[in-house]
């Protein structure tokens, strides 16, 4: 994995944050199905962002893609 969690890259011309790779799941504090943890079927569990505005970003979902789906141009 060339990734790592909490790592800020590109995905479809979007800005995104690495939460989850395979090794390490997303231990997410709250979900609404109760998982203690979520593992991503491809290779890596993603926050979408679609904004950032004064260093707070606006969360637009989440998604698992593959390693070659990310663009390696760090924000």
């Amino acid at each position: 994995m060339n990734y790592q969690i909490n790592q800020r890259v590109h995905w479809a011309n979007k800005k995104v944050l690495i939460i989850g790779t395979k090794d390490e799941p997303y231990k997410p504090t709250i979900d609404p199905y109760n998982r203690a943890e979520i593992k991503p079927e491809k290779d890596y569990l993603i926050f979408i962002l679609d904004k950032i505005e004064n260093e707070i970003c606006h969360y637009s979902g989440q998604t698992d893609v593959y390693e070659n789906e990310i663009e390696n141009i760090e924000w």
